[in-house]
């Protein structure tokens, strides 16, 4: 009793929350499934998160604090939302056959330092 209870309390709070109930172990009926993590990344950031990361998008880019101009976004696609290494260097690779972007893009979508640079510059004396 105390069971279904909390599961009902549960999924009635992620529904309040706009949450999928999956997401805080709440599903009631095991239906809700994904082929994989980023499908239900990608659907967690649309329903629940978007709204809210859209109106402090806009508050944060008023002119009274930031420059004239500037615009603030978050980086959900690079970070949350971004795909495994696998996907990224098959997407990555057939690019590159295409002659779309370059070596040197191409590590630095990777976060990579081009050939010839140093990278981070660390002074141990």
């Amino acid at each position: 009793m105390y069971s279904e209870a909390s599961q009902y309390l549960s999924t009635q709070l992620s529904r309040a929350c706009n949450v999928p109930a999956y997401m805080i172990s709440a599903d009631m009926n095991g239906s809700y499934t994904y082929n994989n993590i980023l499908d239900a990344r990608k659907d967690f950031v649309s329903t629940s998160l978007q709204p809210f990361l859209t109106a402090i998008e806009d508050r944060l880019s008023m002119d009274d604090l930031t420059p004239r101009g500037q615009v603030v976004r978050f980086s959900i696609d690079e970070t949350y939302l971004r795909a495994d290494a696998v996907t990224r260097l098959n997407v990555i690779e057939k690019m590159l056959s295409l002659g779309l972007i370059t070596v040197d893009q191409a590590r630095g979508m990777e976060d990579l330092v081009p050939n010839g640079e140093t990278g981070v510059d660390i002074n141990l004396q």
